[in-house]
């Protein structure tokens, strides 16, 4: 998981702003750079097994959901908060058994 490949001091900050009511006075190319070496990690994957898997089920299962909400009332959900949601929720409560 990704918090096992980073640390917390690992994890950056925005550079701090000078003023709070402006924010940070850096220009594009200026947070671009910064986020590209503070934030990015080019050698972790993006796409995985599992996310994948993940996708494909919640997909399948609140597509059909959606489906069913639709025809039964003709209003139809946006779920992909909803399934990113369940993602979340999913992972954290696999986390302990992917432990021991």
């Amino acid at each position: 998981m990704l918090r096992g490949h980073l640390a917390t001091a690992a994890v950056p900050r925005w550079p701090a702003a000078t003023d709070r009511r402006t924010g940070p006075h850096l220009d594009l190319e200026q947070k671009d750079r910064w986020w590209f070496t503070s934030v990015y990690r080019g050698d972790m994957a993006q796409l995985t097994l599992r996310s994948a898997v993940t996708g494909f089920l919640l997909g399948g299962l609140l597509s059909a959901t959606n489906l069913y909400v639709g025809a039964k009332t003709g209003w139809t959900l946006g779920v992909g908060l909803t399934s990113v949601i369940l993602a979340f929720a999913l992972y954290r409560a696999s986390e302990p058994a992917r432990a021991t």
